[in-house]
């Protein structure tokens, strides 16, 4: 199955704009109300949003360098066939793990749509 950024949902986008813009606890709470709804492997992507967002939050935002939630993502994002709902879910979790062991936040973190770069 090709997946494209055309396969995004919508219902994700005002999460997926918070988490562009480094809003990172926003990002999770607006994600939150469709992962509480949701099954399987879509679940499962709104789980992995949920924590690597929760991760560089409390990475950049509280100044705590921890890595659970990143772990936790991780083995979430495991789950996922490569470019379901659209996302390069390899690239995100390369540049969350680059961006948790950085020395400073982040200017220029964007959910990697796949055939479209980055969200409008």
């Amino acid at each position: 199955m090709t997946h494209s950024g055309a396969d995004f949902p919508e219902a994700w986008l005002a999460g997926a704009r918070r988490f562009d813009a480094g809003e990172w606890w926003q990002a999770h709470e607006a994600w939150e109300e469709e992962w509480l709804q949701a099954e399987g492997q879509r679940r499962a992507a709104l789980q992995a949003l949920i924590l690597l967002a929760a991760a560089l939050h409390k990475r950049w935002r509280q100044g705590r360098p921890t890595r659970n939630n990143f772990v936790k993502a991780q083995a979430y994002l495991r789950e996922l066939p490569a470019g379901a709902y659209g996302l390069d879910w390899m690239a995100l979790e390369r540049a969350v793990d680059v961006a948790l062991d950085g020395d400073v936040a982040p200017t220029a973190l964007s959910l990697p749509l796949l055939g479209q770069g980055q969200l409008n």
